[in-house]
């Protein structure tokens, strides 16, 4: 079954509340989406403004207003 995707790669994303279980130090960083994942676990690898590349499932991302 192919994998969708509703942001593009190279967007401009916030991780949101919804990563404070898994990742509480990303929640509030902004990023960029560099990779659509085809993992059943996690769908976009994003690299945060600290340069820190970690997967995130859609719902933890939030696109940033204008990016």
């Amino acid at each position: 079954m192919p994998k969708f995707w509703s942001y593009p790669e190279g967007l401009k994303v916030i991780i949101n509340e919804n990563a404070k279980n898994a990742c509480p130090h990303h929640v509030g960083r902004e990023g960029k989406i560099i990779e659509l994942l085809h993992s059943a676990t996690y769908d976009y690898a994003v690299s945060d403004e600290t340069g820190d590349i970690t997967f995130f499932k859609e719902y933890e991302l939030n696109p940033v207003k204008g990016g």
